[in-house]
């Protein structure tokens, strides 16, 4: 079996109720020792979160409870970047056999999983060997240019597929190999989309020339939130409710064009993908070329 690793970040407003999230994620109907769970945290202050100088009394005794497989990391403060590219960084230190072995899910802050979540998003990964997502939206073109994001679909009529975008809230699961290596750029990251890490991670998987599995084909279907969450502090609300998510997206497409030549159409096409180059690539920063 794979070594699954759960990660996810939050911020100063909702460190009080994060221990509930984390309760969920060590409460999974999946073998104990398969997979762990890592918050990622930051005491600087950074976009909506002021830092986090302290744990609280309930992730410490969870951390007591669960000494080999509960875990808190102090990072710097990048955001929601926080779920993923620590993790990534650690990922790439490995050999190619641990490399290789090594699933990562990305959770968020505010959700109360059920206890079958994580088997399904693993069970759906052997099957279709892609990357999964329990929701989505598919990406929309019209003469070849995208749609705004708020008018993507959210009925996913085409499974997997390189058009859908899966959305984090509900978990995401990734190979490393599903990941161009360049998405572990974090300065570009932060410049082209400093608040829409799906977009990003959407981008470096077309890259890798991954497509998206989704598993609940309409967004009306949504794991509940924790009580006590603040659904108005949230990035979406604060920053992507009013378009930030087109101004993100218009940052990736000339940030592929620019340094890779192609665009998210180009992606999309089955026939536009090449791995060939994106193995090598891989295979040298296992091997420790730069």
């Amino acid at each position: 079996m794979h070594k699954i690793i759960i990660s996810l970040t939050t911020i100063s407003s909702r460190l009080s109720h994060i221990h509930l999230v984390i309760e969920s994620l060590l409460s999974q109907d999946f073998p104990p020792d398969a997979y762990e769970v890592r918050l990622h945290l930051s005491e600087q202050p950074y976009l909506l979160d002021e830092g986090c100088p302290m744990i609280t009394n309930d992730l410490s005794r969870l951390q007591e409870e669960n000494p080999e497989q509960f875990f808190v990391k102090f990072v710097e403060n990048i955001g929601s970047y926080r779920k993923i590219i620590p993790v990534l960084d650690e990922v790439y230190k490995q050999s190619p056999t641990e490399f290789c072995n090594t699933l990562i899910v990305t959770a968020d802050d505010d959700t109360a999983y059920p206890p079958w979540w994580l088997w399904q998003l693993y069970e759906n990964y052997l099957k279709h060997r892609c990357v999964i997502g329990f929701r989505g939206r598919v990406m929309g073109f019209e003469k070849e240019k995208l749609i705004s994001y708020k008018k993507w679909s959210r009925k996913i009529t085409d499974n997997p597929s390189s058009f859908n975008v899966p959305t984090g809230k509900d978990g995401v699961l990734y190979s490393p190999l599903y990941l161009h290596p360049k998405v572990r750029d974090i300065n570009e990251a932060q410049k082209s989309a400093p608040k829409a890490d799906d977009l990003w991670l959407k981008a470096h998987t077309l890259l890798a020339g991954v497509p998206s599995f989704v598993i609940n084909d309409t967004l009306n279907q949504e794991f509940p939130s924790v009580t006590g969450q603040e659904p108005e502090v949230s990035l979406y609300r604060t920053f992507n409710e009013f378009g930030g998510n087109d101004d993100a997206l218009a940052n990736i497409e000339n940030y592929l064009k620019a340094t890779r030549g192609t665009s998210f159409r180009e992606l999309c096409i089955p026939s536009q993908m090449n791995t060939t180059h994106l193995c090598k690539e891989i295979a040298n920063i296992l091997g420790g070329v730069s």
